[in-house]
């Protein structure tokens, strides 16, 4: 039983917290809030984010997440209030909460459960009449040279938990924007606020390492899929540019030729009038008529060439006509994402999709990660 009259863990400047005033604080296992008062030098701890927020406005300080308190277990913990002093205090043996409570302190109820395989110590500042919990055993061997008294196991938890929060980005460098999806997480700020950027946060540590690396994963794996988008689209563009020309050299040929076929027709209208005028006036015209044959066998010539340079323009005009049919190549890249063990494992199942020449093929990708609370 340590002294009842120097029980000091939370004093407000001006403001008496009893914000879980009630008769049984037990909820969901959630994680644990520490905050210190650098006016006081005191700690404080709370699973209530709304009661974090207020003691940060009022000056505060947010260190983290202590730990993860349990919703059930044998052992409860009791929280006991000091409706003369504002302070509040901790522990899980029933002797000493009646104690308190013959001398004016208030019961708030079970606050939580000893349970889990992490030691929670607690110490007493005999200058500061405060007590600390921590599960950091270097905490805990430290401040003991610092005048602090190490008062044992004051109960049991689990790891803080990190959970994952993602929010949907659409990731694109060069293709189309509508083609690479995937989920970008969010890092935690000091005030556990949420944010987009790794740069400069100075709080979770450990869970923004752990974001920043599986960020840096999908953003690899986006950009595969955002370049062969990209090849996939320009090949689609250059393939299209070379049909067009294909079909414009194939016109270009047909009209040649049906230029040469109209001039050769030419030739052959003028040997047959040579002909028939050289009968109306009794002329020989065996020169006419051999001249005929041969415009004849040139006609016949560019008449089957004109065919087969139309034959090579349809062909040409059905390619790109099926290439613009089937639309542009592309690579698409969808996403579902999947929770376990309390959100703090998350598995993303990447759908990969490749259409070529009106094909599609599909392959399947899947990145996972745990957060980890140490």
């Amino acid at each position: 039983m340590m002294k009842k009259k120097n029980l000091k863990i939370l004093i407000s400047t001006g403001v008496a917290l009893t914000f879980f005033m009630g008769a049984n604080l037990a909820h969901a296992n959630t994680n644990v809030y520490r905050m210190y008062n650098p006016k006081s030098g005191e700690h404080f701890w709370t699973s209530d984010g709304n009661e974090k927020q207020s003691l940060i406005h009022i000056g505060w300080k947010y260190e983290g997440l202590a730990w993860s308190e349990a919703s059930s277990g044998k052992t409860p913990i009791y929280r006991m209030y000091n409706p003369k002093s504002g302070e509040h205090f901790y522990t899980t043996a029933a002797n000493e909460r009646n104690s308190l409570q013959r001398i004016g302190w208030h019961y708030e109820g079970i606050f939580a459960y000893s349970a889990g395989n992490i030691p929670v110590y607690r110490l007493y500042n005999p200058q500061l009449g405060s007590h600390l919990y921590t599960t950091d055993a270097y905490e805990k061997n430290v401040l003991p040279r610092q005048g602090w008294k190490y008062e044992g196991v004051a109960f049991y938890a689990s790891g803080a938990e990190y959970n994952w929060y993602y929010d949907t980005v659409t990731y694109s460098y060069s293709g189309q924007e509508t083609d690479v999806h995937l989920p970008q997480f969010d890092y935690l700020t000091s005030t556990e606020g949420r944010t987009t950027t790794y740069s400069g946060n100075n709080a979770f540590y450990a869970y923004n390492d752990a974001v920043f690396n599986f960020n840096t994963q999908l953003q690899a794996d986006a950009k595969s899929a955002d370049y062969a988008d990209m090849q996939a689209r320009q090949n689609w563009v250059n393939t299209k540019s070379k049909d067009t020309l294909a079909v414009s050299n194939a016109q270009a040929t047909v009209n040649t030729q049906m230029t040469k076929v109209s001039e050769t027709q030419k030739l052959v209208d003028q040997a047959n009038a040579a002909i028939t005028a050289d009968k109306q006036h009794g002329l020989d015209s065996a020169q006419h008529q051999s001249l005929l044959e041969q415009y004849q066998k040139t006609l016949a010539s560019d008449t089957s060439t004109l065919n087969t340079d139309k034959m090579t323009l349809q062909n040409a005009t059905n390619v790109l006509n099926a290439l613009v049919k089937n639309g542009t190549d592309y690579v698409k890249l969808n996403y579902s994402v999947n929770f376990t063990n309390n959100r703090k494992t998350v598995s993303i199942n990447f759908r990969r999709t490749t259409y070529t020449n009106g094909k599609s093929s599909t392959s399947n990708l899947t990145r996972s990660a745990t957060l980890n609370a140490d």
